[in-house]
């Protein structure tokens, strides 16, 4: 006890600089950055050197790389994102109310088609996490589609347009852990071509459907936007969820918004 307490004074007499405080911080992550890999190199011998078959080998191998990637990232991230006093940013705040108020397309979210949601919200804004509750069955999965189906558009109508497309629809990652790409593309062609999906599923479109549907395939190539569709095992985890996240922004695009269908299926991270 009497050297807990001696110890406990020595700390609060030390004089910490900021600067030696920031210094050993930086060493200490490259040194666990260091100890991250080797842990990886490691386990990933191991398992190569079991009795494992080579695909569990390569499954477990692939989970150890991914594991390893996001624990790295971790290490660099910064826990606050902005500080500072009201006095400090008041200038700041201001002009950026005037530059809203001269175009109040600054200020305005990721319309998601919902009129009175939109309204209220003014869009969903980069940052925000929105939760769509419900029992089973109510249309969670629907509504989620519709909105990444609708911010995509923008105000386009691909099955009227005569002119040049707009391009002022959003980046959709669509992240689904219940049903195959392949149906999830067929539900949103059937939804911007206003055709049937048992029809388009089926191959028993009509002459006029069948027209509508090769014009929103025409758009869907020709437009400059995203919707990327991402068919992820059920039970996956946030981590393996962030990971493709990370993949897709630093291999293809930003997204602006990301669909996760969803919640209840997903597993911890391990």
């Amino acid at each position: 006890k009497d050297n807990c307490v001696s110890t406990f004074d020595e700390i609060m007499e030390l004089n910490l600089v900021p600067a030696e405080y920031t210094w050993l911080l930086d060493k200490l992550r490259a040194r666990y950055n260091q100890k991250i890999q080797k842990e990886c190199v490691n386990n990933i011998g191991k398992i190569f050197g079991s009795e494992l078959d080579g695909r569990e080998k390569i499954e477990k191998a692939n989970h150890i790389l991914k594991e390893t990637v996001v624990g790295i990232d971790s290490i660099h991230k910064k826990q606050i994102y902005k500080e500072g006093s009201l006095a400090d940013s008041a200038e700041g705040r201001l002009k950026h109310y005037e530059a809203v108020e001269a175009n109040p397309e600054i200020a305005r979210g990721t319309l998601t088609g919902l009129k009175e949601f939109d309204r209220i919200t003014n869009g969903l804004h980069p940052g925000e996490l929105m939760i769509i509750a419900g029992d089973t069955n109510t249309g969670k999965s629907i509504l989620m589609h519709n909105i990444g189906v609708n911010a995509y558009l923008g105000t386009n109508n691909p099955c009227r347009i005569t002119d040049n497309i707009r391009n002022d629809g959003k980046n959709i990652l669509y992240f689904s852990l219940e049903m195959p790409k392949e149906s999830i593309e067929r539900r949103i062609d059937a939804c911007m071509g206003e055709l049937y999906y048992m029809q388009l599923r089926d191959g028993a479109l009509n002459e006029e459907d069948k027209e509508r549907y090769r014009q929103i395939i025409r758009f869907q190539m020709n437009y400059n936007k995203n919707f990327y569709v991402v068919d992820m095992p059920k039970g996956a985890t946030v981590r393996e969820i962030e990971l493709k996240y990370i993949e897709v922004l630093e291999t293809r695009f930003k997204p602006d918004l990301v669909i996760v269908d969803y919640l209840g299926i997903m597993s911890r991270n391990s």
